[in-house]
């Protein structure tokens, strides 16, 4: 009984603290479990929670999309083939281009943002003192299974993107075939980003995974957390 009103106690008195902070606005929104997900900063404990809220709630996610300043166009739910896309939306600029066209499902459109601002950016920054011109995807739509299984594939819904590479202003081109593994600033930037992916992405598949990988990076908003 004494253990029981203890921890009680302790419940309450962490609960008032938080709500004293709360109230003198010193708690990031980001830790605020009930407020939208914020696509310019850094993601935190809730943001696989908020990002999830995304993917059943169509309006909700265009609303963090318009908060984040992106551009795109909204293109509800649609057959493709055997396939049915549900709250799709079509990016037309966010912080950097692609090397084709972005339409997904908006809450992975959202997490792309995300991904970019908080993930690709800075570590550009950290390791080659410039930021990306350019990103190199190898598809995010393809009304298939998971190749060998009868699963689904997350690109028959278009909630999965693969990311093959990045072209930095200066010229360079970082790519994952060729620099995965490498003991030099591409292949730790590579490494990083690969790594720091997982805190916003539900599966996140590279090299590592097996060899359909060896040339891309796989991210999904699927219902399982893999990093491998």
């Amino acid at each position: 009984m004494k253990v029981f009103s203890f921890f009680l106690g302790l419940i309450l008195l962490i609960g008032i603290i938080f709500n004293y902070h709360l109230i003198k606005g010193n708690i990031p929104k980001s830790y605020i479990p009930w407020e939208l997900v914020d696509l310019t900063q850094p993601a935190s404990f809730f943001t696989e929670y908020k990002l999830g809220r995304l993917k059943h709630d169509y309006a909700m996610c265009q609303t963090v999309l318009d908060n984040a300043g992106i551009k795109y166009t909204a293109t509800g739910d649609k057959n493709a083939g055997s396939c049915f896309l549900t709250d799709q939306v079509t990016i037309q600029q966010s912080r950097y281009p692609y090397s084709a066209g972005v339409q997904s499902q908006c809450a992975l459109a959202a997490a792309l943002v995300l991904w970019e601002n908080t993930v690709v950016h800075p570590l550009a920054e950290k390791y080659f003192n410039t930021d990306i011109s350019r990103i190199t995807h190898y598809g995010i739509f393809s009304c298939r299974n998971v190749k060998g299984t009868q699963r689904l594939s997350h690109h028959a819904t278009a909630n999965a993107i693969d990311i093959a590479a990045f072209t930095l202003k200066d010229g360079q081109t970082v790519s994952v075939l060729n620099d995965w593994g490498a003991n030099n600033k591409k292949g730790q930037f590579l490494q990083d980003v690969f790594t720091q992916s997982c805190g916003i992405f539900k599966g996140a598949l590279g090299p590592n995974y097996n060899a359909a990988h060896k040339n891309h990076f796989h991210f999904d908003l699927g219902t399982w957390n893999i990093c491998r």
